[in-house]
């Protein structure tokens, strides 16, 4: 790790993100999407603006090494009467 004016590092393993999420930093989904599935290495570098909420970042420059190695799609389910009943002892989606 550098002194308190130098670059940090922050290294996260195994983690999923997901894209178009508030918590990612600006920049990130625009450089991490349109990848194919396959073990992709990115590199990328974006600056956060000065007026960012999270105010460790705020200003800075930050440099990312992605490895991609999955892609899912979120499938939410319909909210009807066949939800209802998969929740439990529901006949219907309004009888709660």
């Amino acid at each position: 790790m550098a002194d308190d004016d130098g670059p940090k590092s922050d290294n996260h393993q195994n983690v999923t993100v997901d894209i178009g999420a508030s918590a990612n930093p600006p920049g990130f989904d625009e450089r991490a999407d349109g990848t194919d599935g396959r073990a992709r290495r990115r590199r990328s570098t974006c600056g956060i603006p000065a007026d960012y909420a999270i105010t460790e970042l705020a200003g800075t420059t930050v440099s990312y090494d992605v490895t991609v190695k999955a892609i899912r799609k979120r499938i939410v389910p319909e909210l009807d009467d066949e939800f209802a009943k998969d929740l439990g002892d529901f006949a219907s989606l309004d009888a709660r």
